[in-house]
């Protein structure tokens, strides 16, 4: 039995509130008169179904089995459609999710590269703030800056 059909047939015994062997016994049985003309409801007809020979039962069963599998897909079909949309929106997300990622991964690259050019203009600035540090401490006169623009304040 498909997964599909055996769903569908499991979906139907709990609307007639039967379990899933006697939902597929009493349609079975269900088929199997009306195939075999019987007059008789199909509780009582399942009870005593008249004698026939095996080809025509099976043939029966075949073509209830088959009806059956007509409505389950039909049924499986309607069923499983909102969850088919839930299932493209979710692929959706996914998608860009690794979109995000593999942006995510472009930008630490970048960020990885510009640390690696900055570390040597950094270092000059702290070597230059030192120097500068130093000028200023070793040199009590005033400054070139000063001395140009005529004294000291």
């Amino acid at each position: 039995m498909e997964p599909e059909a055996r769903e569908a047939a499991k979906i139907a015994a709990r609307r007639a509130n039967l379990t899933l062997g006697a939902w597929l016994s009493r349609s079975i049985r269900a088929a199997a008169a009306q195939e075999l003309g019987s007059d008789r409801p199909p509780d009582e007809a399942a009870a005593q179904l008249p004698a026939s020979p095996t080809k025509v039962l099976l043939e029966a069963i075949q073509s209830q089995t088959e009806a059956m599998r007509q409505v389950v897909a039909s049924a499986a079909d309607s069923a499983l459609q909102p969850i088919a949309s839930k299932i493209e929106a979710i692929a959706g997300q996914i998608e860009n999710f690794s979109d995000v990622g593999a942006r995510l991964a472009e930008t630490e690259k970048k960020a990885a590269r510009t640390a690696l050019a900055i570390a040597p203009l950094e270092r000059a600035v702290t070597r230059l703030a030192q120097t500068a540090a130093s000028v200023s401490s070793a040199s009590p006169r005033p400054g070139l800056f000063r001395r140009l623009l005529g004294g000291a304040r």
